[in-house]
């Protein structure tokens, strides 16, 4: 079977990771931090924070979106945990051997040694999780019919976004956990399933897009007002 590269998709990509970027330029960075409540710099900066919201989760969505059938690469997870155990363990000790880290606890080593059992780096932890639920989850997705697609698409979309707005009853941490990882894995490949993007324009889904970004900007000013 011949898988045709989805260019669309790879400029997707590129602008994601862009957003990573950026979100941890304005967070880790500091400069949401620094900035005033209610300046005029303060609001352009959460604009640029709340538009890049959707980074990690394009990913997650990408990967269900674009799911193909064949076997597991397992090296790929492995070569993973590799540089997650380098960044984790390696350069922590690098940097305590240079005098950057004076206190490094045996307690604190094995966590560092042991990034996803101890969930040193968040997304790898819930990806290591998803890999090995997608062969099971993909003999549903590609088996469903179009319109039973539409309908899980759609009860997904309500059970986890939706009433994530009011309050985290299914435990899916904001975003930062194993379940919502799958979640998006599952609405990406339904989406693929029910042909729900593939029915919509462009402009259409970019106005949706906006109107979302708007409005979560909005609606996060006027709680801050409210409390």
């Amino acid at each position: 079977m011949k898988y045709e590269r989805n260019y669309g998709i790879d400029l997707l990509r590129l602008v994601l990771m862009y957003m990573v970027c950026m979100l941890h330029t304005l967070g880790q960075g500091g400069i949401l931090g620094v900035c005033q409540a209610g300046t005029v710099e303060y609001k352009a900066f959460w604009f640029l924070e709340i538009l890049s919201y959707c980074a990690v989760d394009g990913f997650a969505i990408i990967s269900g979106y674009m799911a193909v059938d064949r076997p597991r690469k397992y090296e790929k997870l492995v070569d993973m945990w590799f540089q997650a155990f380098f960044y984790s363990f390696v350069i922590t000790m690098l940097f305590t051997l240079a005098g950057c880290n004076p206190v490094w606890e045996k307690a604190d080593m094995i966590r560092c040694a042991f990034p996803v059992t101890f969930g040193k780096f968040w997304y790898f932890t819930a990806f290591f999780a998803l890999f090995f639920a997608i062969p099971i989850l993909n003999k549903f997705m590609f088996t469903v019919e179009e319109q039973s697609a539409k309908i899980a698409f759609l009860i997904l979309i309500i059970l986890f976004s939706c009433m994530g707005l009011f309050a985290d009853a299914f435990k899916t941490q904001g975003g930062y956990s194993t379940l919502w990882l799958i979640i998006l894995y599952c609405i990406g490949a339904l989406a693929k399933r029910g042909k729900v993007f593939e029915q919509k324009k462009s402009f259409t889904l970019i106005i949706m897009w906006a109107i979302c970004i708007f409005w979560t900007w909005a609606h996060t000013f006027f709680r801050e007002m409210s409390s």
